[in-house]
């Protein structure tokens, strides 16, 4: 018994160094070993926000959320706004969901171009693959067939075969 170390729980902040997520669930354990409950994860919160990028992202959260909850929407907006890996995977998920219906080509392609301009760093070369792909997944089925037996390379390429 006189060997065991002496544990005791810390408090952890953000200084916007390491992954927000991680902070998260740190900031869950360390609240679930004292007891808290939503509402006092609530107040806690901002006081452990320690770097301008994430108090600036707290501040620009609903006030309904920052006061009354629920803790997992404050999360979800806050992750939202600080972990760019999350908004990317938001804005894939967004673009993935776009769907031609009436819309024209050049309208569908166009608002396929913006939501990737979330998704994708302008670097990123795997954008024109999946804009591409999204494009003729979703394609409205009266000109998908010209445009896959055409079997387009590129983005722009498809969209000229639809029209």
């Amino acid at each position: 018994m006189g060997n065991e170390p002496l544990s005791s729980p810390f408090c952890p902040t953000y200084d916007g160094t390491k992954n927000f997520r991680e902070f998260i669930a740190k900031f869950n354990t360390f609240t679930n070993a004292l007891g808290f409950i939503n509402p006092e994860r609530i107040m806690l919160l901002p006081l452990l926000l320690k770097n301008p990028s994430s108090e600036e992202a707290y501040r620009t959260v609903p006030d309904t959320l920052k006061n009354e909850g629920p803790w997992e929407d404050l999360v979800v907006a806050l992750c939202e706004k600080i972990c760019p890996e999350y908004q990317q995977d938001t804005a894939l998920v967004q673009m993935q969901s776009i769907t031609q219906r009436e819309m024209s080509i050049d309208a569908f392609a166009q608002l396929l171009r913006t939501a990737s301009l979330s998704a994708f760093s302008a670097a990123d070369t795997s954008k024109d693959h999946l804009l591409r792909i999204t494009f003729l997944n979703d394609l409205n089925a009266k000109f998908k067939p010209g445009v896959l037996r055409a079997k387009p390379t590129f983005f722009n390429e498809a969209i000229e075969q639809a029209k």
